[in-house]
């Protein structure tokens, strides 16, 4: 995943840890986190801006259906 500076046109931080696709993403109030949910059934909680960004990750659902 690659979060882009809109201003200067290049990918301030790029975020590595999903093994599979990446479903849903959403951001929080502040834009301090992001949450993402991925086809492996995973859940992750992302600082973006720590040195390691992925804080938590876990089980998002059981079952065969997208989150």
């Amino acid at each position: 995943m690659k979060i882009w500076d809109v201003e200067t046109g290049s990918a301030n931080v790029n975020i590595t840890g999903h093994t599979e696709m990446i479903q849903s993403l959403d951001w929080n109030r502040n834009g301090s986190q992001i949450v993402t949910t991925s086809k492996d059934k995973q859940f992750r909680l992302i600082d973006p801006r720590a040195s390691e960004p992925v804080t938590h990750t876990g089980q998002s659902h059981v079952g065969v259906k997208g989150s």
